[in-house]
């Protein structure tokens, strides 16, 4: 992530009260059977904490990245006031090294970046996961250019469900479909957005 994305990001959070929803993402609700205490789970771009500190709650062990200090600190703040704790840091999920068959889950909530960062992050996530381990991902579709305001306006930072399909191939798909999403910043409500969700465990 370059050094302008970062800085955009840092500004964002930290104007006062939370910039997105402080619910964990309907994904992983959704899904809460796949995951068990034993599991190590990495959340790159995690902001806030809405999807680390609920994971941590829940008995994981959390590794949270995201390169805003001001969300980190928001997340320290929120893991603390749910009597929890996970393994917080702040950098860029582009550099952050991961090591081979690493985490037995990694979580990607609407992180959307420059399609060349995106592969290179994706090729990083195939690797760090363990054999058997999940991909849970939900990001805007490329159809929500039409259906909301809201989200990157750059086509090449939006996702088809081809093209999950095809960049994990290898892996069994457990879910992978479209939902409409609420799509909210600093409490207001923006309106629906086009979403997927997306679920893959590598293959033992």
């Amino acid at each position: 992530m370059n050094d302008q994305q970062d800085g955009k990001w840092e500004r964002r959070y930290q104007e006062p009260g939370q910039l997105f929803a402080a619910t964990p993402s309907p994904l992983l609700l959704d899904h809460q059977n796949l995951f068990d205490p034993t599991m190590r789970v990495l959340v790159p771009g995690d902001g806030e904490g809405r999807n680390g500190v609920w994971l941590a709650k829940q008995g994981l062990d959390v590794t949270s990245v995201e390169i805003s200090s001001s969300a980190v600190e928001k997340a320290r703040a929120w893991a603390t006031k749910q009597s929890t704790a996970l393994n917080q840091l702040c950098g860029d999920v582009l550099t952050y090294p991961l090591q081979e068959n690493e985490f037995d889950a990694i979580v990607l909530i609407f992180v959307h970046l420059p399609r060349n960062d995106m592969d290179s992050l994706l090729d990083k996530i195939q690797i760090a996961a363990r054999p058997g381990g999940y991909f849970f991902f939900e990001g805007f579709h490329q159809d929500n250019l039409t259906a909301c305001d809201s989200g990157p306006r750059d086509p090449d930072m939006l996702f088809t469900l081809d093209q999950l399909e095809r960049r994990f191939s290898t892996w069994q798909i457990k879910l992978l479909t479209t939902v409409d999403t609420q799509v909210e910043k600093r409490g207001e409500f923006l309106g629906k957005g086009i979403a997927i969700h997306f679920i893959a465990q590598k293959p033992l």
